[in-house]
């Protein structure tokens, strides 16, 4: 009974898998295509992408925290310069 079962079984779990991957190969070319229509050129989308990098670099938030991040480096460096020169 248990060879019966696991026969039936498994083609409708293989047959399952290649509809779930054809489904992400439509997806992906779906979103290519949409990719593609936005973005006339690689060149368009390189300086699309470089512009976003650049917006986010001047966020005030992201300049403060480099800030701080900049003060402990310093902190530590004098730390580090006094002990060894005590």
């Amino acid at each position: 009974m248990s060879w019966y079962v696991t026969f039936m079984v498994q083609p409708w779990c293989v047959s399952r898998f290649y509809g779930q991957l054809s489904m992400l190969e439509a997806s992906i070319e779906r979103a290519g295509t949409t990719l593609a229509g936005a973005y006339a050129s690689v060149g368009k989308f390189e300086a699309e992408a470089v512009r976003a990098r650049y917006e986010r670099l001047l966020n005030p938030s992201h300049i403060s925290t480099m800030r701080v991040l900049l003060g402990m480096i310093a902190l530590t460096g004098l730390a580090a310069l006094c002990l060894i020169l005590a």
